[in-house]
């Protein structure tokens, strides 16, 4: 199987850190691929709060999906291993971005996995793609540069 080569572009912006529970190890006794993902989940809902967008507010006409997800595994990790997931904008499209992930394990000292995910504006009530809003642009972008 061919396999696909993520990266991270350094420009860290946000750090979310997880402790590995029991329940989020797979029947090899490591952590689960589905586990990892919601970790990432997670850490997506932080990035979306530290750049001032609710992903919580059902209410809201706009609001932003995932398109793409790809993660590259490069090692295990273990129950009560630390993992801090860092965080870092990628390219900036006009109806959405790319938001980049590094999982290291901090226990091992060793990093799990490279992850990227690609997040669009959605109109719920046109069911159609939107502009990203000017004001959360700009929050993104200052954000980026701040830390880049």
């Amino acid at each position: 199987m061919e396999k696909s080569q993520r990266y991270f572009p350094g420009n860290t912006l946000l750090s979310h850190e997880v402790t590995v529970r029991l329940n989020d190890l797979s029947l090899a006794a490591h952590l689960g691929f589905d586990c990892l993902v919601n970790m990432i989940h997670d850490a997506v809902a932080n990035f979306m709060d530290y750049v001032g967008l609710d992903m919580t507010d059902v209410e809201k006409k706009i609001r932003v999906i995932v398109v793409d997800f790809s993660i590259q595994y490069l090692s295990e990790a273990f129950r009560k291993d630390r993992l801090r997931i860092d965080m870092a904008v990628g390219e900036i499209r006009t109806k959405g971005f790319a938001l980049h992930f590094k999982v290291f394990n901090e226990t091992r000292s060793r990093k799990v996995a490279i992850a990227t995910i690609g997040l669009v504006f959605f109109d719920y009530s046109s069911h159609s793609p939107v502009e990203i809003p000017r004001e959360t642009l700009e929050r993104i972008k200052v954000n980026r540069t701040q830390k880049g």
